[in-house]
């Protein structure tokens, strides 16, 4: 699907012509769109399919007055999957005044654009847009960050009397997501800094007081995200442990409750056997084998009392 946004049209557009303060958002585009955009650009049929890479490319791809680069977003998985979040690529190739976006999926950042684009180009063109995809990246991985830490609250409150392994995969599951955060937050970096490095956008002290805020960011979202990875690996750790602990609490109760209960059965088993037993003949034989039974029985309680058993 491709998408013409035009700041002096002020709306969307059906053509794909170079013009000046131009974004073109492709999302899961058709060879033919692709076909078009090269073409009306001049650009180098593999810039446009950096994102479909499973490398993952830290480098500004540059080609006479046009560079591109990959930066990576959050995206949440479907309802029900075990890992929360994952990571899209998307594609950012800048030449002059105009702006390409692809991405093989939609994402909230992209909507969140096609609301503001207008007064973002109005405002510092191409710089302060490209600027704006960091701070809604950044801000889009805090958001992620949050959702993955009240699914492991929730998973910690079930974690607590629990005596099975499937909680602490939960766990794992949700990890993976903070893994794949610290990693694609650490490749944004450096984009950021190559960026920062090599002035590649028109930028005055405003916008250049912007990208070290928007770098600052980003550093401190992955502090973050890695803070909470390692609060988590040390919480499954504990957890695993826990769960030990109540599975060996549930086997020492259930072998106390298999011994006292014993007691009463072996002597009705004595006492059913069919040869002569001291007292079977007597009238009172059945209270008097049930009180020696309760005296055992409790004699075994407390020597388990007097151990710490129970």
């Amino acid at each position: 699907m491709l998408k013409t946004f035009d700041i002096q049209a002020k709306d969307k557009l059906n053509r794909t012509k170079p013009s000046n303060n131009l974004w073109i958002q492709l999302v899961n585009p058709s060879q033919n769109e692709l076909e078009r955009i090269s073409k009306d650009f001049l650009i180098p049929f593999s810039m446009l399919n950096m994102h479909q890479s499973d490398k993952r490319s830290t480098a500004i791809d540059r080609h006479s007055d046009l560079f591109a680069f990959v930066i990576e977003l959050p995206i949440a998985n479907e309802a029900g999957s075990k890992v929360p979040f994952a990571i899209m690529k998307l594609s950012i190739i800048v030449i002059g005044d105009v702006v390409i976006t692809i991405a093989d999926q939609a994402h909230p950042i992209l909507e969140s654009l096609q609301k503001e684009y207008v007064e973002l180009f109005s405002i510092m063109g191409v710089t302060s847009f490209v600027n704006r995809i960091f701070e809604l990246t950044t801000g889009y991985f805090l958001i992620a960050i949050a959702n993955v830490s009240e699914i492991v609250d929730d998973v910690e409150r079930r974690l607590q009397t629990s005596i099975s392994n499937k909680q602490v995969f939960d766990l794992l599951n949700n990890n993976k997501s903070y893994l794949f955060f610290i990693r694609s937050l650490k490749h944004n970096g450096i984009i950021l800094n190559d960026l920062a490095k090599k002035r590649l956008f028109a930028s005055d002290h405003r916008t250049d007081i912007q990208m070290i805020d928007i770098i600052i960011a980003n550093q401190q979202t992955q502090k973050k995200a890695e803070i909470y990875n390692g609060n988590l690996c040390n919480l499954m750790d504990a957890y695993s442990a826990a769960i030990e602990n109540n599975l060996s609490w549930a086997v020492q109760y259930l072998t106390i409750f298999i011994t006292i209960a014993a007691i009463p059965m072996a002597v009705a088993g004595i006492y059913g056997m069919n040869t002569p037993l001291p007292f079977q003949d007597e009238p009172y034989a059945l209270a008097a084998l049930a009180g020696l039974t309760i005296v055992i029985a409790l004699a075994v309680i407390s020597f388990f009392k007097a151990r710490r058993y129970i």
